[in-house]
């Protein structure tokens, strides 16, 4: 058995480019200490039928940057709501699929920091139009506010005349660099649905700060403009001054994606960069087909990778959400297209549980290690593996892998052994907190779309009521919690109907050690159940428990897709944790559901 795999001699390069066509892509280029007008296809947007350029304090400089060297210091010019004003080059276009966008979905990122905090300085950025005239699509708005404070907000669509309404979204700290993401979503547009005209979530540095309906192609839409897709991203200043000294911006990207083949189809990035390389995997870290099994995988780069302390920040080469691992589900097919779509419903994820890197003292190898499936190896059957370049990994000057705007490397490879135990053996070997190893994770859900008659309940198998009420904000989630009875043959939580169920054999909610609640995600009724959203929940989401006067407040730490007899969802801890799980990817055929949502939190807060 091997336990680590390390093929470093495989004659084959498998960075796989995993669209639905290939999509235009703009390479890393150099930047100079000048104005960033005229480098790389940036410009001031067209003037009868021209590109101009953009005036104003716009300069590359090297005294700031948020990773590498340099960064662009916008600290003044145009607050042009049209050409005039700083629009990257442009990509393809997006916007509602019946107005002309080629895309449905764009991710926007940068990232920023106050250049003097509280001089009240205050930028914006919107998409460009594809006429690169006008402002459009998704829109947010930094504010120097304080000497600590950096506000962000956008403007919203709103039914009544004037269209438009300021929106707070939070404050950050403005002596730090900051990351910010928009992903928009652009359905078949209605006139009388200001929704259906782009629908964005905004994160910072991975937090979700809300969803709303960006003004633009709504206030167009009711003041009779044509509408506008977009094609690339604006920036626009509201001070050309020597007493507002802006924002340093760096990290620029943005993606436009098919949402039916959740395929990027035009990108651009750029880390405003004096150099031009990019990091790369010289050899396929796996392929092939593999008679014996493991439980890590070496993959060797080219050159080092941004590391920086811990493992959270979103482009850390240690983060284990940079990498993704899966299984074709019920489809028998892989459905996950690249990292920046994220693992797709039907599909399986196994659990990167940590990564290790080794950059040989800085001069090589470059190497990372993938410590896999709670240490057990991995069961027979096909796999991809997906190392993000389309969202995360930069090297240390912030060029992504495979060169700007980043492309995934994959590779796929199959286990013709199943690992020593048979099925439910990628469990073997994790501790699953005194809960018997043979069960399975509780079935929490019904066929969908009928209703299911249950019988009564037996008296032996009762639930115990508590006090107890677990919520969920941000999926408007509100329920009691219930004890369910740990019978020989594992939990049968059947009649929890719109009740959570804490499972008898792990931790007391709120006592030390992992607590399992499970949920419905449909009731026997054909009611969406407690859990039916669970998939949504992201990184730092919180969960509540109130219990004994007091609210446990949970922040999430990972969301998995896991097969039924994986117990690592009862993995024994000696901290306050939660582990939330529902059925999800139900099969027709069988009649049953092919994996379940396991979400994991742990205790941040008691009030």
């Amino acid at each position: 058995m091997k336990s680590i795999l390390r093929i470093m001699t495989v004659a084959i390069l498998a960075i796989a480019v995993l669209f639905a066509g290939a999509p235009q892509v703009l390479a890393a280029a150099t930047f100079t200490l000048s104005s960033l007008s005229g480098q790389d296809g940036w410009d001031g947007g067209i003037v009868a039928g021209n590109p101009i350029g953009f005036a104003g304090n716009v300069s590359i400089v090297n005294t700031e940057a948020h990773i590498g060297s340099q960064s662009w210091h916008y600290a003044g010019g145009s607050s042009s709501p049209g050409a005039g004003t700083p629009f990257s080059p442009a990509v393809g276009s997006v916007g509602s699929p019946d107005q002309g966008g080629a895309g449905d979905r764009v991710i926007i990122s940068f990232a920023f920091k106050a250049a003097n905090p509280g001089d009240g300085s205050r930028i914006n950025l919107h998409e460009g139009a594809v006429a690169r005239d006008d402002r459009t699509g998704n829109n947010i708005y930094l504010e120097a506010v304080s000497a600590t404070e950096v506000r962000v907000y956008m403007n919203r669509a709103i039914a009544a005349a004037p269209y438009f309404q300021e929106v707070t979204l939070g404050y950050v700290d403005a002596a730090s660099w900051h990351v910010v993401e928009l992903d928009t979503t652009y359905a078949t547009t209605d006139p009388d649905d200001l929704t259906t005209w782009g629908l964005t979530t905004y994160k910072v540095d991975g937090v979700v700060l809300g969803t709303e309906t960006p003004w633009a192609h709504w206030w167009r839409h009711k003041n009779s403009y044509t509408y506008a897709p977009g094609s690339g991203i604006k920036f626009a200043s509201s001070f050309n001054d020597g007493s507002h000294a802006g924002f340093y911006v760096d990290d620029v990207s943005i993606r436009v994606i098919d949402s039916n083949t959740h395929a990027t189809l035009a990108a651009y990035s750029t880390s405003f960069e004096a150099t031009g390389d990019f990091p790369a995997i010289p050899d396929a870290p796996v392929s092939g087909e593999f008679s014996e099994s493991f439980n890590q995988i070496l993959i060797a780069f080219d050159a080092d990778l941004y590391n920086p302390g811990g493992d959270t920040v979103a482009d850390d080469v240690t983060n284990p959400a940079n990498y993704l691992l899966f299984q074709p589900g019920p489809n028998t097919v892989f459905d996950t297209v690249e990292c920046s779509t994220g693992l797709q419903p039907d599909d399986v994820q196994i659990t990167i549980n940590s990564v290790g890197y080794s950059n040989g003292g800085g001069g090589g190898p470059y190497e990372v290690t993938l410590n896999l499936n709670g240490g057990a190896d991995l069961d027979e059957g096909d796999y991809r593996l997906l190392v993000c370049g389309t969202t995360s990994l930069v090297n240390q000057v912030g060029v992504p892998l495979n060169d700007a705007p980043g492309t995934d490397s994959a590779y796929d490879f199959s286990i013709l052994a199943a690992a020593a135990g048979g099925a439910g053996a990628a469990a073997a070997g994790a501790d699953t907190g005194g809960v018997e190893a043979g069960f399975a994770l509780p079935a929490t859900g019904f066929a969908p779309g009928v209703v299911t008659n249950l019988p009564a309940q037996p008296a032996e198998l009762a639930y115990a009521s508590t006090d107890l009420v677990l919520s969920i904000p941000s999926l408007d989630v509100e329920t009691a919690i219930v004890g369910v009875p740990q019978g020989p043959d594992g939990w049968d939580v059947s009649w929890l109907g719109q009740q959570a169920g804490y499972l008898y054999g792990t931790a007391f909610p709120t006592w030390a050690g992992n607590t399992v609640i499970t949920a419905h995600v449909g009731d026997a009724n054909n009611n969406p159940g407690p859990f039916a959203n669970l998939a949504d929940l992201q990184h730092g989401d919180t969960i509540e428990i109130a219990a004994f006067g007091q609210t446990y407040v949970y922040e999430v730490r990972t969301t998995n897709s896991l097969r039924p007899t994986d117990m690592r969802a009862f993995a024994s801890s000696e901290y306050d944790i939660l582990t939330l799980i529902t059925c999800e990817g139900f099969d027709a055929r069988t009649g049953e559901y092919a994996a379940r949502r396991v979400v994991t939190a742990e205790l941040v807060e008691v009030r």
